[in-house]
């Protein structure tokens, strides 16, 4: 660790690093609050997916239980076609069976 004499030279060694180490510091810190933002938001558009499947999926319930055929084809089939990496889309094609 270096002794500085005078407070001066202790600012221009601050100045002197910061020159050097500035522009990575900030880069790395807009990159992380770039990933943050951006987990965050695949999060939500994840959580979202899932929460319009399982009201399509409700909906399913409830035509099933009416037994209304055309209803039932007609919603398993968005589902399937929409959420097909869901499991609301497998459990769509087992009451399409």
């Amino acid at each position: 660790m270096d002794v500085y004499n005078t407070e001066e030279e202790q600012v221009e060694a601050i100045k002197k690093w910061w020159n050097e180490n500035g522009k990575s510091i900030i880069t790395g810190i807009i990159i992380g609050v770039i990933a943050i933002f951006g987990w965050r938001s695949y999060e939500n558009h994840t959580a979202m997916q899932a929460k319009a499947a399982s009201i399509l999926y409700e909906q399913l319930l409830v035509a099933s239980r009416k037994n209304d055929t055309n209803n039932i084809r007609s919603i398993a089939n968005n589902i399937i076609a929409d959420y097909k990496s869901s499991t609301y889309a497998i459990f769509s094609k087992l009451m399409l069976a």
